[in-house]
């Protein structure tokens, strides 16, 4: 069973890092061997060990580059590991603008979908449990990756006000936490799917709660 499970991890990190090679990431190259070896290595290390069995050596043994390779890219462990978490959100983080409410908070949830329903969710959910645990950790994670997705859904949600199609939210980020929470609480703690229907049943809710029409079940948001 740990062979099986092992080999599915390797499948998994393959998975993630094959579509990585051409597309540049932020701050670093990522088109070459060693930075592809590096986000491989780390990401199996993580699925595989946890955040507490990842060390800067046993990445740098696993992606055979030497650790000076490894240091000149990241200082730290914790800079390594959101490096790597920030590569793979960018895959699905592409902030889209519709030109509709309706049609921005499909393409948000669609995007959520995406995210926890890939093999990067497991790694998602091996480190949200580590952030609340490692304050460095989480603060690096929040400001480095959250932040941004964070900002495209205020966004989203501040364009819908002045567009006329939803009065002010009394908090904008509370009613985008409302929006963004059931990804976490379903994959979290009650296992359920994270699909179509639910997609559009959250579509749905979370216009009714912003205050704005809901759009025809028939129809596509924001086409």
């Amino acid at each position: 069973m740990q062979n099986d499970l092992a080999a599915r991890h390797h499948g998994d990190v393959t998975e993630l890092v094959a579509s990585l090679s051409t597309t540049p990431g932020r701050g670093r190259p990522r088109s070459t061997a060693a930075d592809l070896a590096i986000v491989h290595a780390t990401i199996e290390i993580l699925l595989q060990d946890g955040y507490d069995g990842l060390t800067m050596a046993g990445v740098a043994q696993r992606a055979g580059v030497s650790t000076a390779t490894l240091y000149r890219r990241y200082e730290s462990k914790i800079d390594l590991v959101v490096g790597c978490i920030t590569t793979l959100k960018d895959e699905f983080h592409e902030p889209v603008d519709t030109g509709s409410l309706a049609g921005d908070i499909r393409a948000l949830v669609l995007e959520g979908c995406a995210a926890f329903t890939s093999a990067t969710a497991g790694l998602m959910k091996a480190l949200i449990g580590e952030v609340q645990r490692n304050p460095e950790l989480g603060e690096a994670v929040r400001e480095r990756t959250l932040s941004q997705r964070n900002d495209h859904g205020l966004r989203l949600i501040e364009l819908a006000v002045e567009r006329g199609e939803i009065p002010p939210p009394a908090d904008p980020e509370l009613a985008l936490q409302m929006i963004m929470g059931p990804f976490v609480f379903r994959s979290l703690v009650t296992g359920e799917p994270v699909d179509g229907d639910f997609a559009d049943h959250l579509c749905a809710l979370a216009l009714r709660m912003l205050g704005a029409d809901e759009a025809d079940p028939g129809s596509n948001p924001g086409r």
